[in-house]
């Protein structure tokens, strides 16, 4: 009668797995080692699941200091019969100058957590072949020392695929350029020269932005030191109201000002008048 052997295809199993059985005995002095009629193979391909990670910017570029980007990452299961076995891990590490918010993902999907400027997440559900498992949304803040140029790179592995995070497909990586405001400083001395001993100087500085598209992020401070032989007395705005959010201290030769209000692109603060 025919022998029937069930067997377990391991999650680790990959590539062509060739089974060899032997006959012997039965007063056959040539089984079974001498004769191929004693032995017999049976090859099998084995499919084993097919990770493949998926990474995009949502967010229009260029990204803006002390705004927000945000991120999708998108798994999916591209074998053609297998279903992924055991837990999947997706692992995103963001670089200085971004930094990752809790993420949104569907009730029931992927677990995740933000530890630094790394997302994990975790899912134990099977992912079938030709499938996807729910978008992971990752909302990320852009400091506003974000450097010009950020790439944000993503893994995946688990699932029953070997393969992974080695393979290119488990892999995705997303850059983005900032757009950092750009300050610009005009002084002009607004009395008419020479300057007569004993006599008045006025300045008016000028602080704008010029970036296309960037409002800036943070105090902006102005400092400005005179030489011996000038002495600053105050420091206002010019007309009277126009420097309005300006704060400023006289120390010695050092006139500072700082300004907590954001500068549009393209635009300008007040001006400050020191005499």
């Amino acid at each position: 009668p025919v022998i029937t052997v069930p067997a377990t295809v391991l999650a680790t199993a990959s590539g062509t797995l060739t089974n060899t059985a032997s006959v012997s005995g039965g007063s056959d002095a040539l089984c079974p080692a001498t004769v191929a009629r004693c032995q017999s193979s049976a090859a099998a391909d084995v499919e084993a699941p097919q990770l493949q990670l998926r990474k995009a910017l949502t967010t229009s570029t260029p990204l803006l200091p002390g705004g927000t980007a945000s991120y999708t990452l998108a798994v999916s299961n591209i074998a053609k019969a297998a279903a992924t076995t055991g837990t999947i891990t997706v692992i995103d590490t963001f670089p200085a100058g971004l930094e990752p918010q809790a993420p949104t993902v569907p009730a029931g999907g992927w677990a995740c957590s933000v530890e630094g400027q790394t997302v994990r997440c975790t899912t134990s559900t099977a992912i079938a072949a030709g499938a996807a498992a729910a978008v992971i949304t990752v909302p990320a803040k852009v400091l506003a020392d974000a450097p010009a140029s950020v790439t944000n790179t993503a893994v995946v592995s688990g699932g029953g695929d070997a393969t992974c995070p080695a393979a290119a497909r488990c892999q995705a990586s997303v850059p983005a350029t900032v757009q950092a405001p750009a300050l610009q400083l005009a002084k002009v001395l607004t009395t008419p020269a020479p300057l007569q001993v004993g006599g008045p100087a006025s300045y008016t500085i000028t602080v704008s932005n010029t970036a296309l598209t960037a409002p800036t992020a943070g105090a902006i401070t102005v400092t400005d030191t005179f030489p011996e032989g000038l002495t600053p007395t105050s420091a206002t705005g010019a007309p009277p109201g126009a420097g309005a959010g300006w704060a400023c201290q006289i120390t010695d030769q050092t006139v500072r000002c700082t300004l907590p209000d954001a500068i549009a692109a393209q635009g300008s603060a007040p001006a400050i008048t020191v005499v």
